[in-house]
């Protein structure tokens, strides 16, 4: 993890329930991290 970074998953997992949303929450730690997992999903 980034020096500095803070995790905010749980929360967000946490949020994403409370609202009742159906989105994914997926666990990063890096904006790259995020670049990498955007490029496996396939379009609709």
């Amino acid at each position: 993890m980034e020096p500095g970074a803070v995790s905010n998953y749980e929360e967000a997992v946490k949020t994403a329930k409370a609202i009742d949303s159906k989105m994914k929450v997926v666990p990063v730690k890096t904006f790259q991290d995020a670049l990498d997992y955007l490029k496996t999903l396939k379009e609709k």
